[in-house]
Parts: C-alpha cells; sequence; structure tokens
C-alpha cells in the first residue's frame, strides 16, 4: 500500500514538471501574453510576462497536487483504521483462544493426577473387596478381618474424597481477582504433584519468603507454577541422575515478589533458551509435545498476571554438591491484599 502511494506521488510530481516545462515553452516561443494583450486590446493595463504565467501555473499544480494528497491521505487513513480494527479483533479472538486452552491443559493435567492419586488408593480398595469377596464365598468370614479391610477401604474414599476438594478449586474459573497467599498458593501446587514426582523419586525443595496475602488472579499463578513443575518433572523423568530435585524459592525485592523454580536436569542448549517462550517450539519429540505448555505460561504470566518471567541455565550448590539446571523465575507486583 505504501509503495504504491509512492508511485502515484511520483507519478503526479512528474506531471506537474512536465506541465510547467511546456507553459514555460508555449509562453517563451509564443510569447503568449503579449498575444493576451492584443486579443483583449487593453496594453496599458497589463504588465505581464511569462514568469508570472509560470507563477500562476505552479500555485494550480500545487494545488492540485495538495488536493490529490488529502484525498490519498483519508484513502490511507481509512485503510489503515480497517486494518487495526481487524488486528484488535484477531488479538481479543487469540487472547480469548490462549486463555481457553490454557483453561483445558489445566484441565487435562488436573486429570492426570488426579488418575496418579487416584491409582494406589482404587488398588488397595479392590483388593480389600476382592479378599471379603472370596472369604465369604469359601465362607472363612472373620470379624477382625472384616472390620480391618472395611477400615481401610473407608479410609482410601476418605482420601479419594480429599482429593476431589483439594483439585475442585482449580477447575472453577476465576473472572476477577482474589486475595490468595503466596506461600499457600505455591504450597498447594506442589501437593498437586507430590505422588508423581514421589513415584519417580524426584525431591522438592522449597525456600519460601513470601508468607503474605497478594491481590491478583490465583487460578492463573496456579496454572504458571503447575506447569512449571510438570516442564521440571518431563525434564527428570528420563533422567540417569542419582538425585533429582526441583527447587522452589519465594522473594519479596523492592516490592516485586519473585518466585524461582528450578531443576538439576542439566539445562538445554543455550541456542534454545531464547526461543523456549515461542509458539510452537518445543525440544521434546512431536509425539511428546507441541510446544504450546511454555507459549501459554509466557502469555499468563505477562498479560494476566502483569508480571514477567525469564529463564535460564543455572549452576548452583545444594548440600555442597555441585548441579546445573534450568531455572525460570517469575517477578509479580506485590499488590497487597
Amino acid at each position: 500500500m505504501l509503495e504504491e502511494n509512492k508511485d502515484k506521488r511520483n507519478k503526479d510530481i512528474a506531471l506537474i514538471c512536465i506541465l510547467l516545462i511546456i507553459t514555460a515553452f508555449i509562453s517563451l516561443t509564443f510569447d503568449i501574453y503579449e498575444l493576451i494583450e492584443h486579443k483583449l486590446n487593453k496594453y496599458e493595463n497589463y504588465e505581464l510576462d511569462e514568469f508570472i504565467l509560470l507563477i500562476i501555473s505552479l500555485l494550480l499544480c500545487t494545488l492540485w497536487y495538495a488536493i490529490r494528497r488529502e484525498k490519498e491521505r483519508k484513502l490511507l487513513y481509512n485503510q489503515l483504521l480497517k486494518i487495526n480494527t481487524k488486528l484488535n479483533q484477531e488479538k481479543i479472538l487469540n487472547e480469548y483462544n490462549l486463555i481457553e486452552k490454557s483453561k483445558m491443559l489445566s484441565i487435562s493435567e488436573l486429570l492426570n493426577n488426579i488418575a496418579h492419586h487416584w491409582r494406589q488408593p482404587l488398588s488397595i480398595i479392590s483388593a480389600s473387596a476382592s479378599g471379603m469377596q472370596i472369604m465369604n464365598d469359601l465362607n472363612k468370614f472373620d470379624a477382625n478381618e472384616l472390620n480391618k479391610n472395611l477400615d481401610l477401604i473407608m479410609d482410601n474414599v476418605k482420601y479419594l474424597s480429599g482429593t476431589i476438594e483439594e483439585f475442585r478449586g482449580y477447575i472453577e474459573y476465576e473472572g476477577n481477582e482474589v486475595c490468595f497467599n503466596i506461600n499457600e498458593c505455591i504450597q498447594k501446587n506442589i501437593d498437586t504433584y507430590r505422588f508423581l514426582l514421589e513415584s519417580n523419586n524426584i525431591k522438592v525443595i522449597t525456600n519460601l519468603n513470601t508468607n503474605f496475602e497478594v491481590k491478583n488472579y490465583a487460578i492463573g499463578l496456579s496454572q504458571v507454577l503447575m506447569g512449571l513443575i510438570k516442564n521440571s518433572f518431563e525434564a527428570l523423568q528420563n533422567k540417569s541422575i542419582d538425585s533429582k530435585y526441583i527447587f522452589i524459592d519465594s522473594k519479596v525485592e523492592n516490592n516485586v515478589i519473585i518466585i524461582q523454580v528450578r531443576d538439576n536436569a542439566n539445562g538445554i542448549e543455550n541456542d534454545y533458551i531464547e526461543r523456549l517462550f515461542e509458539p510452537y517450539f518445543t525440544t521434546k519429540f512431536k509425539s511428546q509435545g507441541v510446544g504450546m505448555g511454555l507459549f501459554i505460561i509466557y502469555s499468563i504470566v505477562r498479560e494476566r498476571l502483569q508480571g514477567d518471567i525469564s529463564v535460564k541455565n543455572r549452576k548452583y550448590k545444594f548440600e555442597e554438591k555441585d548441579y546445573f539446571g534450568l531455572e525460570f523465575e517469575i517477578k509479580l507486583l506485590n499488590n497487597q491484599g
């Protein structure tokens, strides 16, 4: 569009120059003013010459050129307005799709975690019920054994009921900011993955110094923390490392809440660091991921939580041992609740 308008302007300028040259040539060749004076028989009232004619011609051409440019400006403005409106609509639609996709990914993660939490209790309940059925078929019912199995079943039913309450808050949509405790939010998300992490010999080490309430989107921060913990879990899951750790620290500096999540999975290549938050970029095989997880995390932090997030490879010490891994750092404004 801009190139097309530039070509129009250049053509108009060339046309003006050609008209001025023709006007000057005719004026100088035929002495057009003297012909006009002779025609009008008013020689004494005119002292015009070819130079004045050029000035008048130039003014008329300038006026014509200005009118053309004004029409062009209005047309360009209307086109840009339409483009801007379309881009805003697309941005709103993309944000809506992003929120919906993040919710679906979060629900998917929760269902996976619920499956991990429920697998062992359901196996215990099934085994206890099968044992009771066998005893009944063999007419070998023992009151003590019956009570023991019933107590075991009830304990596991209570555990299953508790996990339902624990996970229910994550899938309830919160459209407004709420007051919540930072430490409790972090700990709750760690507990969500505790069974899965412990079953894979992954330890979570915390150093939390944010035991106060803030006003922000609790669900958004939970989605981010769950995503980062999951990312570290997947990085550590298949690593041949004797001690597997996820470290989560929190602190406040200059009224900014800083949450750091890092692991000892040996990090990634430096060439990939700057691309981690790009949509559809993934270091996994295509069958294992589509590269949307970290992009959604980045979008939630920047757009919904109004914060910032960065990532880097980091060397550090723990219990006198050297480790190396990826560290994510979240920064949020300390809006006290």
